[in-house]
């Protein structure tokens, strides 16, 4: 993943002078100061890279999940693709909360698995009607 340097850099630099061609360290502790944090400590905070190993766990978890950008939505534990405007989110959480409502489709072989231990041998691959017609035989 393609991290922006201001995030990573106030990280990972103890000696930082400058983010980039934007910010300089004084002005990310003065922004600080008037989000009303302790401007001491969040200056300690960057010079001592505290935030640096939850950065690099954050980055390995976006890679693995194939995160490359921001904003990056997972509904359901499924990667949302497309559009991220109100209606095609919404329309996204109501189709997964449809599908998780929807039983998942099992097969005969784990019907008969989980409710007739006594299947003969031989019967693990038989078509479908031929289970039936043994299960309506049990």
């Amino acid at each position: 993943m393609e991290l922006r340097p201001a995030p990573r850099l106030a990280a990972d630099t103890p000696d930082i002078r400058e983010i980039d061609s934007r910010w300089a360290l004084s002005d990310l502790i003065r922004y600080a100061s008037d989000l009303g944090l302790d401007s001491a400590r969040f200056s300690d905070h960057i010079r001592k890279r505290a935030g640096a190993a939850r950065i690099a766990e954050d980055v390995d978890s976006a890679d693995l999940s194939g995160v490359s950008g921001t904003p990056t939505f997972f509904i359901n534990g499924r990667r949302h693709y497309g559009s991220y405007d109100i209606t095609a989110l919404t329309a996204a959480v109501r189709a997964a909360k449809a599908a998780a409502a929807t039983p998942a489709r099992r097969s005969a072989r784990d019907v008969r698995e989980e409710w007739s231990p006594r299947a003969p041998a031989g019967t693990a691959d038989a078509d479908p009607a031929t289970l039936g017609a043994w299960l309506a035989d049990t």
